[in-house]
């Protein structure tokens, strides 16, 4: 495999840890004024599309612009979406220029439905190792806690993730169930850490 993605991320550098190869490459937002930008992109990614077996999208804006290369080049597109939020004709238009649509649940699936491209869409769940959660001992938060209940969300730190329901709906319970502890685990991936601090 070889990567295109917008340089200097955690994605290029843990790619790049496990040697494979990855390349910068802008995907300029879909604005009227970023035209020549977006045209300029799109040829780029088409010259190299002509080498490649399959194009792996791994967001619409990706898919925008591996779906138009891809169709140029005649190089099958995968559109591989994690996120439940339906975007009515962009995904019809997105979708009709891929091969199939890998979606990690079937509340993802759910988004496809009525779309017509139901036939294109495959559930492919997250490969997760469990192994080290079967090993892991509880023993020392929970005699740290006092027996008391933990209720967690588990995941990175991103607006998408909505971490602001899940700390409303805390102050809810602990209005009623003071006892209750609650913990947010996962990393802030942007640069000074901006939702942590808030």
């Amino acid at each position: 495999p070889r990567c295109l993605c917008p340089g200097g991320g955690a994605l290029e550098a843990a790619l790049r840890r496990e040697g494979i190869p990855c390349e910068e490459m802008d995907f300029p937002s879909l604005r009227l004024r970023a035209v020549p930008q977006v045209w300029r992109e799109l040829r780029q990614l088409r010259r190299r599309a002509k080498a490649a077996a399959l194009l792996h999208a791994n967001s619409s804006r990706a898919m925008f612009y591996a779906g138009l290369a891809g169709r140029r080049a005649g190089v099958p597109v995968l559109w591989h979406v994690r996120i439940a939020d339906a975007e009515g004709n962009w995904d019809r238009f997105l979708g009709g220029l891929a091969r199939r649509i890998a979606v990690n649940s079937q509340a993802t699936r759910r988004r496809f439905a009525g779309s017509g491209l139901e036939d294109k869409v495959r559930v492919v769940y997250n490969g997760e190792d469990l192994e080290p959660y079967a090993r892991a001992d509880g023993t020392a938060l929970r005699r740290e806690l006092g027996g008391r209940p933990l209720i967690g969300m588990v995941g990175r730190l991103s607006a998408e993730k909505d971490h602001e329901t899940f700390l409303q709906a805390a102050a809810r319970v602990a209005g009623s169930w003071p006892q209750a502890r609650f913990v947010l685990v996962g990393e802030d991936p942007e640069p000074g850490q901006p939702r942590r601090r808030a």
